[in-house]
């Protein structure tokens, strides 16, 4: 990064600082390379209008806060914490002469909650807005309230590259707005559906021998980075430098990424190189085209990470990142018509984060409905009513929605609002210490590195074997060391902030109730085992969940999950402990309900009495009195699931597909609700009268299903049904023959003999359609079908009865049926 003179957003600097001075909120928009990060901080600074006053920027990213900062310092020829400062979380770099204050992720929220008037500044920067973190979203909301009802002095000032800034404007439709072109060059984009091996060696021959001769390559997340370089430091041969750049690295490892180097460097990194950090000497960018976003399920509270594509805004800021200082080369990893189909810009966090600690940053400003603030992107509403049921759950909202005593005591502890309930549930029963230790490994990626287990226990006993001993203690285990480092720091401010005893080394924490702890955080993750030993548990929030067959946890009955991928079917679970159900039966709140079931296998109702966490059955036994109105809904229910379980015969099968065929004529539409798909949603309406005295599946045998059928029809479509689709035909010879429905045509099978004299097909449906014949030889085989006996008489029976006859010689087969007297075949003597 350079500050020189020469950058673009030197010319638009005097504007920028009159429209501060005019407007309470300002726009700017700097393409890349414009210096907007790097010049307009140290610009307002040194400015009349701000003299003497302080100024809080958000960063998005903690690793651009730390890198910026730095820089920012290093320009005013001092170090960070003077003039020039920043604030982490469990990391703090500032003093009384700090008048630029860098700061990330929560930290501004915790600065507007503490002094709403945030009276020691007079601006608000949001830098990178365009990414849309929900902390800036947030922080703009929460700083919109303030100018508004509290501060018409303050300032804010929106900083981006890629910002929707029509939207922006109609939000703020007050703001003075600004735009300020970029300092980029020309990349030359290729698409290359190609391995990455492949498309680095081109890279390396393009880019090598060049002043800017660096590649950076975009990957989703960590393991794809080590993958990654793994397969290219086998498979691509030549003098060059593999690097890895993701926020889980130490600062001495991300560090080296910045430094110069005599061999080219290859930079392996997530979105964090997107828009936040500037790598000089790129020549070349390879993007693998996805990232790894969090997806939240409002219906499990769940979140799960994803990896997809990215949008074709980002796609165009990382081919930039080749473009700053001379022209480049981009490959993109996908087909240009893919590019195409990619979403314009990527979804605010807002909309798929999980919303508890917004929730409770709003009951702390005193807000119950978020509608009552101005949103860029309002929250929605199904995950906003989702994190207020799991707040109140958790005791930390009252009934009315305002933080409860727990609540305020719990965003005085600066972690998320389960890791708070936790903490204080552990202080009550005298589990403190642990709970600090749970808290602070849960506040952290998780520390270790291919752990046999996803057991929690296993990481407190190596962070109590860290604290003991340091690195010897933890010798031969792979860690993780940035992020145990945070670890440690945030243990040691839970512990001030619960005023435990001076950290004693020496002193061993049990961990048998871990799993009690976590239980406290996550009561809808307690999880039952399914059968013994398996891998398969279901959770009190319905959800089901596994281990894998090597897991030291799957001898357990009882689990708490802390953190699992949150897939809708069986989410994979990442850390957990055991718990002993005498711990769930004394500290959490059971209920007992009357439960009745079919059991299909077995054909049979069964009546229990369940005791229930949540929707996890903890113990069931025999019901000791049963509620016969209870048992028979359940029977109803059976049945409207599984029709086969009355008793169908013939008659009542036939009943069925009279009525089905005969709706299908005009003026029998009303006919239509007799299919066994409605009937099945209608039970009651028709079946009802005839369930008094049923209570047992072997009672619905004796069920006259064809009247309850029959009955159910007005007296109108009764008449109706007897008249347009009779159940028999009164033939010639005076015995009735069933009609079947079942197929397209109403048909009647019957002894050609049995049918003399009948001159004409009989009509039914109110005259529109006929009766159709199946007439059968006298062994009853079908000798043929007819819609128009009249026309079978005069044309196809002289040629059956002649073929008849030589077959069945001693049966009747006149020249004359239409006067001969109907009945049997065989020929009198």
């Amino acid at each position: 990064m350079t500050a020189t003179s020469s950058l673009p957003i030197q010319a638009v600097i005097p504007e920028l600082l009159q429209s501060l001075q005019s407007s309470a909120q300002v726009i700017l928009q700097a393409e890349p390379g414009a210096g907007k990060s790097t010049r307009v901080p140290l610009e307002i600074l040194a400015s009349d209008q701000f003299a003497g006053q302080k100024i809080l920027m958000l960063e998005p990213r903690r690793l651009a806060v730390k890198n910026l900062a730095n820089y920012l310092a290093s320009c005013l020829g001092e170090k960070a914490g003077e003039t020039v400062g920043y604030h982490l979380r469990n990391e703090r770099k500032a003093g009384d002469k700090t008048r630029l204050l860098i700061v990330t992720e929560g930290i501004l929220t915790r600065y507007i909650q503490t002094d709403p008037e945030l009276s020691d500044y007079a601006l608000v920067i949001f830098d990178e807005f365009h990414e849309r973190s929900i902390h800036a979203d947030l922080g703009l909301t929460l700083l919109l309230d303030i100018q508004e009802a509290l501060r018409e002095d303050l300032r804010c000032l929106i900083m981006s590259a890629t910002l929707q800034l029509e939207s922006l404007q109609a939000f703020l439709p007050h703001a003075a707005a600004l735009f300020c072109p970029g300092r980029t060059y020309p990349v030359e984009v290729h698409y290359r559906d190609q391995p990455l091996t492949v498309v680095l060696k081109e890279a390396l021959q393009t880019v090598q021998g060049d002043q800017f001769d660096d590649i950076l390559i975009f990957l989703p997340g960590v393991r794809e980075i080590q993958e990654a370089m793994e397969s290219c430091r086998e498979n691509v041969s030549g003098d060059w430098l593999a690097l890895p750049l993701h926020g889980q690295l130490p600062p001495e490892e991300q560090e080296k990424v910045f430094q110069p180097s005599q061999q080219t460097k290859v930079i392996f990194s997530t979105n964090i190189a997107e828009t936040s950090l500037t790598i000089e000497g790129i020549g070349a960018v390879i993007d693998s085209g996805r990232m790894k976003a969090m997806e939240y399920d409002p219906s499990s509270a769940m979140t799960r990470l994803q990896t997809r594509w990215i949008s074709q805004a980002s796609a165009i800021q990382r081919s930039g990142r080749a473009g700053r200082l001379q022209a480049g080369i981009c490959y993109r990893l996908w087909s240009e018509s893919r590019q195409n189909s990619l979403a314009a810009q990527d979804k605010e966090e807002i909309l798929q984060a999980d919303l508890t600690s917004l929730c409770m940053e709003l009951a702390l400003w005193g807000v119950k409905n978020p509608h009552e603030l101005r949103w860029l992107t309002p929250p929605p509403q199904a995950h906003f009513a989702a994190a207020k049921e799991l707040l109140s759950e958790l005791g930390l909202l009252d009934e009315q929605g305002s933080l409860s005593e727990d609540g305020q005591q719990a965003m005085q502890m600066g972690i998320e609002p389960r890791l708070a309930k936790m903490l204080l549930q552990a202080q009550r029963i005298g589990k403190g210490e642990l709970g600090c230790d749970l808290a602070a490994c849960l506040s952290e990626r998780d520390f270790l590195i291919d752990a046999d287990s996803v057991d929690i226990t296993v990481r407190l006993q190596a962070l109590q074997d860290f604290l003991l001993n340091g690195h010897k203690g933890i010798k031969g285990v792979k860690v993780r060391f940035s992020v145990l480092q945070n670890v440690v720091k945030l243990r040691r401010r839970l512990r001030v902030l619960l005023k435990l005893n001076k950290d004693n080394r020496e002193r061993h924490v049990e961990y048998a109730s871990a799993g009690l702890l976590l239980a406290f955080a996550y009561p809808d993750r307690i999880a039952k085992q399914r059968d013994q030993r398996s891998g398969e548990y279901r959770m009190s929030n319905g959800k089901s969940c596994n281990l894998s067959e090597a897991d030291s946890l799957r001898t357990e009955s009882y689990l708490t999950i802390a953190d699992l991928n949150g897939d809708r079917r069986s989410g994979r679970v990442f850390l957990a402990a055991a718990v002993d159900e005498s711990e769930l039966l004394d500290y959490f709140p059971l209920r007992s309900e009357a439960v009745y079931r079919y059991l299909p296998k077995e054909r049979r109702l069964q009546a229990r009495k369940t005791t229930l966490l949540g929707k996890l059955v903890i113990q069931e036994k025999p019901l000791e009195r049963i509620d016969e109105a209870a048992l028979k809904h359940c029977l109803m229910q059976a049945v409207s699931e599984d029709l086969t379980l009355l008793p169908w015969n013939k008659r009542s099968e036939n009943l069925i597909d009279r009525v089905q065929w005969l709706a299908q004529f005009s003026g029998y539409e009303a006919l239509t609700r007799f299919s066994k798909l409605n009937l099945s949603k209608t039970l009651e309406d028709w079946l009802e009268p005839f369930w008094n005295h049923v209570a047992s599946v072997a009672d619905l045998q004796k069920i006259e299903l064809f009247n309850a059928l029959y009955y159910s029809m007005s007296s109108e479509e009764q008449q109706g049904l007897q008249k347009g689709a009779p159940e028999n035909y009164s033939a010639p010879n005076g015995k009735a023959y069933p009609i079947t429905y079942s197929g397209e045509l109403a048909k009647v099978s019957l002894p050609l003999q049995a049918l003399f004299g009948e001159t004409a097909s009989p009509k039914l449906a109110g005259g529109q359609t006929v009766l159709a014949f199946e007439l059968l030889s006298p062994a009853a085989r079908p000798i043929q079908i007819t819609s128009d006996l009249a026309y079978f008489w005069d044309n196809s029976y002289k040629d059956v009865a002649k073929e008849m006859r030589g077959r069945y010689p001693k049966h009747r087969w006149p020249d004359n049926p239409l006067e001969e007297k109907a009945g049997s075949s065989i020929k009198r003597k």
